[in-house]
């Protein structure tokens, strides 16, 4: 028992184990950090990166009106060219102690958990730190801290040039100016958080307004120039609930990213591993309808509530083939671009506005096969559902797989388009030989179109879909069976038995097990039929 509590001693320790050791070397890595020109994305790198037609939207996004200072220092003070002498008064190190906790997030239409809380400390040398984890208000104290003292303590995000947290009078009686908001960094370059402590000020302070927050001009309006004795910073990485959270606002939208890794890191087939992620740029909602379910089938009650489902490529999106009879919702969401390389700061909508029209396909994963294409999508049909607008090329194929208990994946593309397509030819109505032989890269590449979305599905053979398949047998079957002998009406219910068993059996339910198909839930999947005509039809296949 001693030997457990010691190792659990260290690893606790290791946790809460700040980098940098002491004071003095503490504010020496602060002066290297202000000053370094290169260390985070919009040092002077970006330049390079991000000053042409093909750079990244998302990843170059930088606010309009901080472009110009690369370093930290420069962009924190707002001058072009930073000089040590901001710091020429640092005599304390502020130690910053997020505890960490766990919760759950829903985010690119995945739900996230976060299962292992922590104890994170700020550092100038720290890994970056997931926005998750630094979403609540932290605990900053500093060696030699004098207790009946009243600082003034703020934290901004400098690449965002935000004002995050202000309070005054600490610790003696700490008044919050302005309540703690962490960091939403959605890009994968860490962006820096930085803690500054101003002696007490001189006057009643003047607390900025907006979202563009200025140090050096704070600093001048409250005669604190002088006073800036405490620097820290806390290097933030990018999750999905900072991701979501800046989609919500408005400012970007990074989800595909998540998508893009997961395709790298395990694709769901060979399709999809040869898809050009370079040019992909924006993310895929997709969703369908799981209409309303009370059944019976294969010995086995199913009860489903009407639902929409939503798509969800980062977990194992898997859906009904009973939803998937009809086309589903089709939306893209994205912030119009100014430029190259920044984003309008306007409310959200849909799709860049530099491309016009697109065309949505619908692939088997595995063979490739076009179950749906729609071309000539306008930028406003992707508002909220594009479904049934734009131009049917290949009408929508039921996506489902052949075998019971079993799922297959399919995959929805949004292609941009050069140029309109409505005088490229039809495809057949129903299955046909020119749809197994459709190839993507020959249609992308003929019709110069780029992939700017993908999201896929796992359509599955379950209950609700072998229900569906039983009950349209049964009532084929005794469409064909009215005019035919007896004999021969015992023979085809014979068969229809036997399917039975071959589905039921796929479900571990054993073939000597006779198991028979609701009333109720034929009338929930054939509508058209009065409940008559059901029973009817069910006391006819008895004979």
């Amino acid at each position: 028992m001693p030997s457990r509590c010691w190792i659990f001693e260290l690893l606790l320790i290791g946790v809460v184990y700040s980098l940098c050791p002491d004071t003095p070397r503490c504010i020496e890595r602060i002066r290297e950090l202000v000053a370094g020109p290169r260390t985070f994305w919009f040092g002077e790198h970006r330049r390079a990166l991000c000053h042409h037609r093909n750079a990244n939207p998302v990843e170059c996004y930088s606010p309009p009106h901080l472009s110009a200072f690369h370093s930290l220092g420069s962009r924190l003070f707002r001058v072009r060219t930073y000089h040590s002498e901001y710091l020429r008064n640092l005599e304390i190190f502020p130690r910053i102690t997020y505890r960490a906790a766990p919760g759950e997030y829903r985010a690119c239409e995945h739900d996230f958990r976060v299962k292992n809380a922590s104890i994170i400390e700020g550092d100038p040398d720290m890994a970056p730190v997931a926005p998750f984890l630094v979403r609540k208000k932290p605990e900053i104290t500093w060696h030699g801290l004098d207790y009946d003292g009243n600082f003034t303590i703020l934290m901004t995000d400098v690449g965002f040039g935000t004002l995050n947290y202000l309070v005054v009078d600490f610790p003696r009686v700490p008044t919050i100016l302005k309540e703690y908001e962490g960091c939403d960094n959605f890009r994968p370059q860490p962006n820096p958080m930085a803690l500054v402590v101003f002696r007490k000020p001189k006057k009643e302070l003047i607390v900025p307004k907006g979202e563009n927050f200025n140090l050096g001009d704070f600093m001048l309006q409250n005669d604190l120039a002088d006073d800036l004795i405490g620097l820290s910073v806390v290097i933030v990485g990018a999750d999905p609930y900072a991701i979501e959270r800046q989609r919500m606002r408005g400012l970007a939208d990074n989800c595909h990213s998540l998508i893009k890794k997961k395709v790298v890191r395990s694709p769901p087939s060979k399709l999809l591993s040869r898809l050009p992620l370079e040019e992909v740029s924006t993310w895929l909602s997709v969703g369908y309808d799981h209409p309303a379910l009370d059944i019976k089938v294969c010995c086995q009650k199913v009860q489903h509530e009407r639902e929409r489902i939503m798509l969800d490529p980062l977990g194992d999106s898997i859906v009904s083939a009973f939803a998937t009879f009809s086309p589903p919702s089709i939306s893209s969401l994205k912030v119009p671009q100014t430029a190259y390389t920044n984003y309008h700061r306007t409310a959200r909508t849909f799709v860049a506005l530099m491309d016009e029209l697109y065309t949505v396909l619908l692939l088997d994963a595995h063979t490739g096969k076009l179950h749906w294409m729609v071309v000539d999508l306008m930028t406003a049909d992707l508002l909220d559902d594009a479904s049934e607008k734009g131009n049917t090329k290949a009408s929508y194929i039921h996506p489902a797989p052949a075998d019971p208990a079993h799922c297959w994946p399919f995959v929805f593309l949004l292609l941009a388009q050069p140029r309109p397509l409505h005088s490229i030819d039809s495809f057949c109505i129903n299955e046909c030989e020119e749809r197994n032989r459709f190839n993507f890269e020959e249609f992308k590449q003929l019709n110069g179109l780029r992939l700017s979305a993908f999201s896929w599905m796992n359509s599955c053979y379950d209950l609700s879909f072998a229900h569906y398949v039983l009950s349209r047998q049964a009532l084929s079957i005794s469409n064909a069976t009215f005019a035919q002998e007896r004999n021969a009406r015992r023979s085809l219910n014979k068969a229809l038995q036997g399917e039975s068993q071959r589905v039921c059996q796929a479900f571990s339910v054993s073939p000597t097990q006779k198991c028979s198909i609701s009333l109720t839930s034929l009338t929930t999947t054939f509508p058209i039929f009065s409940s008559i005509l059901i029973s009817i039809l069910f006391l006819y296949l008895l004979f």
